[in-house]
């Protein structure tokens, strides 16, 4: 019993003073000028010298998504904000691809994921999608690999991913697959 609870509230779950810190080391690490703004430029080049690659426009989306008072860049308080409302939208996305609640998603679960949304792809491409991501070479994601890949990455809805996946080298679905309503012309 103990080990079922220590997974349910240990394995998702992180102390909030342990993310403030981490935040804020990371806040420090992005804010090369020190003016206590993060704008693209340094949103941009930071998560580039940490081996974070930022799609086209990506930077301007996660600065706008946060930039409550649209200055153009992210104060600490934005930045933690955001990160914390990212986390929450990427924890469901991932418990939505986990089908049998083990805390981990293996390629079935990709695969049986995207068949629910009409997109069926191959094993192989299932495999390929989970390589991406796989950080620890176990072919299954924990939430901590998903969080770390998709952290910097404005998708948060399945659908965001999946339209990541297939823009990305990751995925090739092909012309003649009917990708779902949710997405429009300019996705598909």
């Amino acid at each position: 019993m103990y080990s079922v609870v220590r997974k349910l509230f240990f394995t998702d779950c992180r102390c909030a003073e342990d993310d403030m810190k981490t935040y804020e080391e990371l806040f420090a690490k992005l804010d090369t000028n020190k003016d206590g703004i993060v704008d693209v430029t340094e949103l941009k080049e930071g998560l580039e010298s940490m081996g974070i690659k930022t799609g086209k426009g990506e930077a301007q989306e996660i600065i706008s998504s946060g930039d409550d008072n649209k200055d153009d860049g992210l104060n600490f308080n934005e930045f933690s904000k955001y990160l914390m409302d990212h986390e929450k939208k990427l924890l469901l996305t991932f418990k939505s691809l986990d089908k049998n609640n083990d805390g981990q998603i293996d390629y079935m679960e990709i695969k049986q994921s995207l068949a629910d949304l009409g997109m069926d792809i191959s094993e192989e491409d299932a495999n390929r999608i989970l390589q991406s991501i796989d950080v620890n070479g176990t072919m299954t994601l924990d939430w901590n690999e998903w969080r770390q890949h998709f952290l910097f990455n404005p998708a948060t809805s399945l659908q965001e991913i999946i339209r990541y996946w297939k823009h990305s080298t990751v995925l090739d679905i092909g012309d003649s697959l009917t990708i779902p309503d949710e997405f429009t012309e300019e996705e598909k």
